[in-house]
């Protein structure tokens, strides 16, 4: 009778283990997911910014303009469409960009008013920024590093009245920022799943004593009838 105690409570045990491993499977696939899923939703919201400043901004205006031209009523127009973004959006930077071609970008206008991109100065390339510079918005999948930090961006073109790339607008968003968002929704759906592991451990350590106090009362009671 002893050893179906134990054959019973151990049987209760291993489904018992199953299922909460069944539940960490679980939980591993939903984080995998939800940080997929985050980035995707990051990724959109970043495309929305700079598409939208983009199509705010005359590309046949933007594509003349050089650094001689700041004060302009030209240049002053698009350098007050990209700070209405910097200053209502929760952003880092934004910016346009020149294609000198071969792969080569530089600055052109930027509204941040400490420590600017300097027009005509070198751009570090991304495959997104040359994406958009063939005209489809893109935003980095890895982050980059300048003399101004670390960043994943997004690029838009802004196109001419004959339909060509004539600039591209660039949003910055910090890199900590952003990986800390991603890692933030995994971290909550990791702790609902240690609960939930811990809750069943602790079912499986009740069940288990329950389980095995319930056939040693039997036995006890069918011994006591014999007797």
């Amino acid at each position: 009778m002893d050893k179906q105690t134990g054959l019973a409570v151990r049987l209760v045990v291993i489904i018992s283990a199953l299922l909460v491993g069944a539940n960490l499977l679980l939980g591993m696939v939903l984080m995998a997911n939800s940080s997929a899923s985050m980035k995707t939703l990051m990724s959109n919201r970043m495309l929305d910014i700079s598409n939208t400043a983009a199509d705010m901004l005359n590309g046949d205006e933007l594509e003349k303009l050089t650094a001689e031209d700041k004060g302009t009523p030209e240049y002053q127009r698009v350098n007050d469409t990209l700070a209405y973004f910097q200053d209502n959006i929760e952003l880092k930077y934004i910016y346009c960009i020149t294609d000198k071609g071969d792969g080569n970008f530089v600055f052109s206008v930027d509204p941040t008013i400490e420590d600017p991109g300097v027009f005509g100065e070198p751009v570090v390339y991304t495959d997104a920024l040359f994406k958009a510079s063939n005209g489809t918005p893109a935003v980095d999948d890895k982050p980059y590093t300048d003399e101004w930090g670390s960043f994943y961006s997004s690029y838009s073109p802004v196109f001419d009245s004959k339909g060509h790339v004539a600039g591209i607008v660039a949003v910055d968003f910090d890199a900590a920022w952003y990986d800390w968002q991603i890692t933030k929704q995994a971290l909550v759906i990791f702790f609902g799943c240690f609960v939930a592991v811990i809750i069943g451990i602790l079912l499986i350590v009740i069940m288990s004593r329950r389980m095995r106090k319930m056939i040693t009362s039997d036995i006890n009671e069918q011994a006591h009838k014999m007797i």
